[in-house]
């Protein structure tokens, strides 16, 4: 018994290996919040890339605009337009993959107020995106009091993209991020489509 307790207090005494110790306790810790700081970082730029998107897309569709002379009342994007529009904010969300399981999806609502009443002028959906509606719950908060005037119009997108974190060590693997922009036409009181309802 009296070498055990000698034993014990040499043990005691001895402080080798004790950093290997505090570090062997540490390590995992700092490693997972080095690494759900990378993860949220990463997860919180992709989620401000898809705003980006939504907005940068609205304001481009809203800039339509006639030639020179030409009536404001109301004037034409293509399905052509659209396309290009939606590979310009698609090169927002470079460097994140926008391979097939990854790619931005863009859904476009042109809405004007005809007599009192929202009316879907024409709608485009590119990627695999969920067709927007009046119905669709962003676009019936945002149309309360959007268009108070009759003949005024709006021009609303969404984006969805679908984010897959490079670790998923700390955050979920995938996230579904979307958002949803609002613009008015600029130059006309409505951009319509020269395809007709489906752009």
């Amino acid at each position: 018994m009296r070498s055990f307790m000698q034993l014990l207090r040499r043990l005691r005494a001895d402080n080798d290996g004790v950093a290997a110790v505090e570090l062997a306790l540490i390590l995992p810790i700092a490693i997972t919040m080095l690494s759900g700081s990378f993860e949220l970082s990463n997860l919180l730029v992709a989620d401000l890339k898809v705003t980006t998107a939504a907005e940068t897309a609205s304001d481009l569709i809203a800039q339509t605009q006639p030639p020179p002379g030409g009536s404001t009342a109301s004037f034409a994007t293509t399905a052509a337009q659209i396309d290009d529009i939606v590979k310009a904010v698609q090169e927002i969300i470079v460097p994140n993959s926008t391979g097939t399981l990854t790619t931005l999806k863009v859904a476009v609502v042109s809405i004007q107020n005809v007599a009192g009443h929202n009316t879907v002028i024409w709608h485009a959906e590119r990627n695999g995106a969920t067709q927007l509606t009046l119905a669709t719950a962003g676009v019936s908060t945002i149309l309360t009091n959007t268009i108070p005037n009759t003949n005024d119009s709006v021009v609303i997108v969404a984006t969805q993209y679908n984010y897959t974190s490079p670790l998923g060590l700390v955050l979920a693997r995938n996230w579904s991020l979307t958002q949803t922009s609002v613009n008015r036409p600029r130059y006309v009181q409505v951009v319509t489509c020269s395809a007709g309802t489906t752009c």
